[in-house]
Formats: C-alpha cells, structure tokens, sequence
C-alpha cells in the first residue's frame, strides 16, 4: 500500500472486508471510486456487500474495457462461446485482421 501511494503521489488507507467503506472515503474527500467489473463469483461475493451502499449512492464506477463487454455475453461456456463469436467481436471493436 505505501509502494502504490508514492507511486501515484496519493494518500492511503487500510481498509478490511466488513467495514463500512464510505466513512474512510469521506475521510480522504474521494466522492467516487473506479472499480474494475465484478462478475458473477467469489470476488464479486466478497466485495460487493461493501461496494453496494457506495453503488446505490451513484458512487462506483465499474470499468469494462469495449473489448470485454463486447465478447462478455458470448463468455458463457469458457472461451468456447467467445472463440465462435470472435470474428463480430473484433468488427465491432473496430478490429480487423486483413490488411
């Protein structure tokens, strides 16, 4: 932690899992904080308890990159699904391979 505050130049502070998180932004004025997606499974499980009152206060960004949230509804068996859709994946990202 105090290798990622002087690397950003930033402020840190210790937070466990079950502790109300809202208290120790306010502390160091942060209104909102950027978290990558959650799917569905253990880590979603563990952190969203704590990230839900901050969401419903509209204060959780989640961060999804174009190409993730382009292929994540084809994720539904492994990479299985994504591997047959990939060719409209990349055209609607913008990605193509002829050239």
């Amino acid at each position: 932690m105090a290798e990622a505050a002087a690397a950003w130049g930033c402020p840190a502070a210790p937070w466990r899992a079950g502790e109300p998180l809202a208290p120790l932004l306010d502390a160091a004025g942060v209104d909102r904080i950027a978290v990558p997606y959650l799917p569905t499974g253990w880590t979603c499980d563990a952190l969203w308890p704590d990230l839900a009152p901050l969401a419903a206060q509209g204060r959780v960004i989640c961060l999804l990159g174009e190409r993730d949230r382009t292929t994540w509804p084809h994720a539904k068996a492994r990479f299985f699904g994504v591997a047959k859709a990939i060719e409209g994946c990349l055209w609607e990202c913008g990605i193509s391979g002829a050239g």
